[in-house]
């Protein structure tokens, strides 16, 4: 089961695209310890955990920038366990990779590096990420590209950074946690 989906239609040049994005209610129960972070420069790496709330729970994240590069937020624990998600620019996809983000072991298929192509063609893209204890769905460029993974780490995923190489300036970065209890 995912979040519930708007569904429509988007023409990126001659082609036509199916979006897919969460309902407005979705970002409507997200209201709870909302911190807003602006113009942050990520060159290498830019430690997060102490600016915003414990992922280790359920967290929305949006991610607002001018110049898209390549990026990852990395979620992780004092087990070294890791869940990235990102874009790859040289490849020109979003990817979330889950092959250190816990146990794995019920399937050889299950860890590892998952991918959609970006399809817009602006250099400026806006990604909304939800999360909770086990899974995260990302929605890039307005819904064009979509990704929804399971994971299962021992203990939680309470440490939160962004990693660049080529450097990554965020206009706008806004992170909530749901108002109400969501079971």
């Amino acid at each position: 089961m995912t979040v519930p989906r708007e569904l429509a239609l988007r023409k990126v040049g001659t082609t036509v695209y199916l979006t897919s994005q969460p309902v407005k209610e979705v970002s409507q129960l997200m209201q709870a310890g909302r911190v807003t972070l602006q113009n942050l420069t990520v060159n290498q790496e830019l430690d997060l955990s102490s600016r915003l709330p414990n992922p280790g729970d359920k967290l929305q994240l949006k991610l607002s920038t001018k110049q898209l590069n390549d990026f990852a937020l990395v979620l992780s624990n004092k087990r070294g366990e890791e869940l990235m998600i990102g874009y790859d620019k040289k490849n020109n996809e979003y990817y979330v990779d889950r092959s250190k983000a816990g146990n794995s072991s019920f399937s050889d298929k299950f860890a590892g590096r998952h991918a959609a192509p970006r399809y817009a063609t602006t250099p400026a893209a806006d990604i909304t990420m939800l999360f909770d204890g086990t899974s995260v769905e990302m929605f890039a460029d307005n819904g064009l590209t979509v990704l929804t993974e399971l994971f299962f780490p021992n203990e939680p995923l309470n440490t939160l950074k962004l990693k660049s190489s080529s450097g990554l300036v965020i206009s706008q970065l806004d992170c909530a946690k749901p108002a109400l209890a969501i079971k």
